[in-house]
């Protein structure tokens, strides 16, 4: 099913949306090899409700029902179950809790007790000073008996991933070669309440999940691309 939607998506690209558009002008191709049963691979559905803040209850069902009246039947999901599960984030916290632990014994992570005052301050400074907010990495040093000290003190920290300032390039199925540029340092990948960022979280659930292929939708240019900078620098 990915692959089908990416091949259109190209080729339809090649076509400009305007109401002079003629409709007859698609031909969209369906050739599959003859070397057995046909399959187009697992469409899941996987609710990202990290973000607590925002989160809508009940909006759960009212996805799978659009799905559905679309004709789009879920392989696997939080509803029917799977291999893969639980297919709900906030139900896998121990899972992101067991990376986040890996990450900082592998020294690739660490907390962070820096107010959300101190913060604003970093950012008004490099506005006023026509920069982009950057963090300073304040707390990347701490040594582990400050560390232990302030936990016990009761302050609750984030944790950061090491992350450099630089240059990367990947190959997207859609937008071919991407090459972007990124001045974000140690970005948060677990949050204060407990829950990882969505950056964190998708990383670790399309590994656990085996997902091959993802679907989004961009309107225009790849704007949204630079966001998995994050995803793919992350690893353990």
């Amino acid at each position: 099913m990915n692959s089908l939607r990416i091949i259109f998506v190209q080729n339809f690209r090649n076509f400009s949306v305007k109401s002079t558009f003629d409709a007859s002008q698609i031909r969209v191709r369906f050739a599959p090899s003859p070397t057995g049963q046909l399959h187009l691979g697992s469409f899941l559905l996987r609710i990202e409700d990290t973000d607590r803040d925002r989160l809508v209850e009940g909006t759960q069902n009212e996805f799978e029902n659009v799905l559905s009246y679309f004709g789009l039947n879920l392989d696997e999901g939080p509803s029917i179950g799977g291999n893969f599960g639980p297919y709900i984030q906030s139900e896998r916290c121990e899972i992101y809790k067991n990376e986040i632990e890996r990450l900082l014994e592998m020294n690739k992570a660490y907390k962070c007790f820096c107010s959300v005052e101190r913060l604003d301050i970093l950012r008004r400074k490099a506005l006023n000073e026509k920069k982009l907010p950057c963090y300073d990495r304040h707390c990347r040093n701490l040594s582990k008996e400050e560390v232990d000290a302030r936990e016990k003190n009761g302050e609750i920290p984030v944790v950061r991933f090491k992350f450099d300032a630089g240059e990367m390039s990947f190959k997207d199925t859609v937008f071919g070669d991407y090459y972007t540029s990124w001045s974000e340092v140690d970005f948060i990948i677990l949050k204060r309440d407990g829950f990882p960022t969505y950056h964190f979280a998708n990383v670790v659930d399309d590994h656990y999940m085996k997902i091959s292929g993802i679907l989004i939708f961009l309107f225009g240019s790849p704007t949204s691309l630079p966001k998995f900078t994050r995803q793919l620098t992350i690893n353990f």
